[in-house]
């Protein structure tokens, strides 16, 4: 790893922040093609019902056992392999692949082949926040940019102790006669 600690607690300058970013980008992408291939590896253990000879119930219990994962995760993992197969099998080791967690968001979402090809592409080009907003977007949803915030907005507060949030609920307003 190239990244250095800033042990001094130290402001960072720009340049440095800007190289521990593209260092996690580097990392989470690689991650994104480990999971895709655990997908792939997943999917063979299921379609095989490897559960049975190993002696196990379901695929679920025979999962968590061998592996620790959930099997919400496993399924993710499978269904975005399953999904993206092509994109992500001509995707070549120097060109960059979207982040896993986008190409979960999307999946249902996706009704056609072009479907796959343009949400794979917009999980690649826009920024987090745009891709977010797509996402509202073809959901029916209004985008966070788009919003006005007009109207009566939600009262939160924060528990100083756990951190925990709560609405904050209005009360009756009770006139003086």
């Amino acid at each position: 790893m190239s990244g250095e600690l800033n042990a001094s607690k130290s402001l960072l300058t720009p340049e440095q922040v800007h190289k521990i970013l593209k260092e996690i980008d580097v990392l989470n992408r690689g991650i994104g093609r480990d999971l895709f291939s655990l997908g792939l590896l997943w999917q063979a253990l299921k379609a095989g019902e490897a559960h049975k000879p190993m002696g196990f119930e379901n695929f679920s219990e025979f999962i968590h056992a061998y592996t620790g994962f959930k099997i919400a995760h496993v399924n993710a993992c499978i269904a975005v392999a399953k999904t993206f197969k092509v994109q992500l099998e001509t995707a070549t080791v120097a060109s960059p692949i979207p982040a896993f967690y986008r190409l979960k968001k999307a999946l249902p979402l996706i009704k056609t082949d072009e479907d796959k090809q343009l949400w794979y592409e917009q999980a690649l080009e826009l920024p987090p926040t745009g891709f977010e907003d797509a996402i509202r977007e073809a959901k029916g949803q209004i985008p966070h940019d788009s919003c006005l915030h007009e109207g009566v907005l939600e009262a939160w507060q924060r528990c100083p102790i756990c951190g925990k949030f709560f609405k904050m609920v209005a009360l009756p307003v009770i006139e003086n006669h």
